[in-house]
């Protein structure tokens, strides 16, 4: 997740930029009304400039939406740990539904085996994951830094969320 200070500077950079290409227009406007330009030269510049601003818009818009899906993946996470315990098992049917496309559950060893997140959920929780592993390793809990392609969440760490 991005620290206050860092978005603070995300948001600072977007109105910086967004106050330069106005300043830009704004002396294109006065160059073309004193004759130092011509209106084709001041189009170009007011063109860009607008341009320019629609980017930074966007840039901020993505950031936003973003933030956004890691919080609702993170309530629905969390959501879904606190009804776990209480919820029938049809309820649990549901819940699992709701974060997982496929779950495979061995009868004998009575645990999961394999599972697949749905896209929403895989790109937060396996960059948690990752980030969680990083953490470990700075603090001296793990000596090597995960390995595998894909997937790094095992189902054990989802089994040790529901079930004590």
């Amino acid at each position: 997740m991005v620290p206050n200070d860092q978005a603070l500077s995300l948001d600072e950079e977007k109105q910086q930029g967004i106050a330069l290409c106005r300043r830009r227009i704004d002396a294109a406007v006065n160059l073309y009304k004193d004759g130092t330009i011509d209106r084709k030269e001041y189009l170009h510049i007011r063109e860009t400039n607008e341009r320019e601003m629609a980017h930074w818009e966007s840039r901020t818009t993505q950031t936003e939406e973003i933030a956004l899906e890691l919080a609702m993946c993170v309530e629905a996470v969390q959501r879904l740990s606190r009804l776990w315990k209480i919820a029938s098992s049809e309820d649990r049917q549901g819940l699992a539904r709701s974060l997982f496309e496929k779950v495979i559950f061995d009868l004998d060893q009575q645990q999961i085996v394999e599972f697949k997140l749905k896209a929403w959920a895989d790109r937060f929780l396996v960059m948690r994951h990752a980030m969680h592993e990083i953490e470990a390793i700075e603090v001296g809990k793990q000596k090597t830094p995960p390995q595998g392609e894909g997937n790094y969440v095992t189902h054990r760490e989802f089994e040790s969320l529901f079930w004590p």
